[in-house]
């Protein structure tokens, strides 16, 4: 039992990496066009308190959903800036 809870972890940790990795790379591409045009980008992580219960409670389409909503809260507030 402690031997697949530990390759659990483990596949956890190496998904989350992959994440990082690829967010990293996804930011810095952003940056590069923002440069190139002579535009300002910023990059934000937020984080959503009990998200990944919502999304396993009522499926990642419902998560999906969240993640979208919040996306449109969050633009037109930055658009009244």
């Amino acid at each position: 039992m402690r031997a697949k809870q530990a390759g659990d972890s483990l596949v956890l940790l190496v998904l989350d990496l992959i994440r990082i990795r690829d967010l990293t790379y996804h930011f810095l591409t952003l940056n590069r066009a923002a440069e190139a045009n002579s535009k300002l980008y910023l990059g934000s992580r937020i984080r959503i308190n009990r998200f990944k219960e919502i999304s396993d409670t009522f499926g990642h389409h419902w998560g999906n959903r969240l993640l979208q909503q919040v996306g449109v809260r969050l633009r037109e507030a930055v658009s009244r800036l």
